[in-house]
């Protein structure tokens, strides 16, 4: 009896490792938003689920200047990322696509198949917040990926990157589950990097093991925008009618026939008077 108990337990072990296991790592809830990517942080992200990049996969202590955050959304056929990253010493300094330029490794597979990468539907893309850095896709079939878009900006102490990837192979629902993990490379103008964030991966496997990537869980809320506020229309204002000043009283021009008349009258008056004074003396 023991000997069959026995048995049967090794063969439970057998089965249980032969089962693959696929994304057991992170989880993030993707809420459906409709997203410009412009670089520019809308009012749709405040309400999405926001991570941190915290495993540190090269094994050095989490620095206080430098870290990353992670967002997503998604709507129709398409996901949308939202980074922060916060460095105030950020280097270029290699080619296009390496992991010696700070930036973003974004992993996504559209048929949730695992293993080794990168097979069909397994892409890697590099987001390097430089002009000309970036490369898409950085590893995977370039023939069977989806359309994307991207845009970053400065600010000030860092950088904030949007970027979308349209699925090709896979239509996308609520409830979905979708395997993802993005990666910070920080490093220094010495081409070194002296900082690797993870999300899922904890030990910098992630090129080598889509296992380890975490998943992405499609929701069915939605976020709806903002209603812009309802502006009142500034009330018309009619012009003032223009006043046209009254005329001014004009005295009657005399003329000069009626002038004469009048002073010959005023002289009659006066000789008048000066007869009848001459009477009374």
């Amino acid at each position: 009896m023991k000997k069959i108990l026995a048995f049967l337990l090794v063969c439970l072990l057998v089965a249980s490792f032969s089962i693959p296991v696929l994304a057991m790592g992170e989880e993030m809830t993707v809420k459906k938003a409709a997203v410009t990517v412009d670089g520019k942080i809308d009012e749709v992200w405040k309400q999405a689920d926001r991570q941190k990049l915290t495993y540190v996969k090269n094994k050095v202590d989490m620095p206080d200047d430098s870290y990353a955050y992670v967002s997503a959304l998604w709507n129709g056929n398409t996901i949308y990322f939202l980074f922060e990253i916060t460095d105030d010493d950020p280097s270029f300094n290699s080619t296009v696509g390496d992991w010696k330029n700070d930036g973003i490794y974004l992993f996504i597979e559209e048929l949730g198949t695992g293993g080794k990468p990168f097979t069909d539907g397994q892409f890697q893309f590099a987001l390097i917040p430089k002009e000309d850095f970036s490369q898409f896709p950085r590893r995977g079939d370039a023939n069977k990926m989806g359309a994307y878009e991207y845009a970053y900006e400065e600010t000030g102490d860092g950088f904030v990157i949007e970027f979308s990837y349209t699925f090709l192979q896979t239509t996308l629902a609520a409830k979905a589950e979708i395997y993802a993990d993005f990666q910070y490379n920080d490093c220094n103008d010495a081409k070194e990097r002296t900082h690797n964030f993870g999300w899922s991966d904890v030990d910098d496997s992630a090129v080598n093991n889509a296992d380890v990537w975490g998943t992405l869980i499609l929701s069915a809320d939605e976020i709806k925008a903002a209603a812009a506020p309802t502006t009142t229309a500034a009330p018309t204002t009619t012009a003032a009618p223009v006043t046209q000043a009254a005329p001014a009283a004009s005295t009657p021009a005399v003329k000069t026939a009626d002038a004469a008349v009048v002073i010959a009258a005023l002289a009659a008056i006066t000789a008048a008077g000066a007869i009848v004074l001459k009477r009374k003396h």
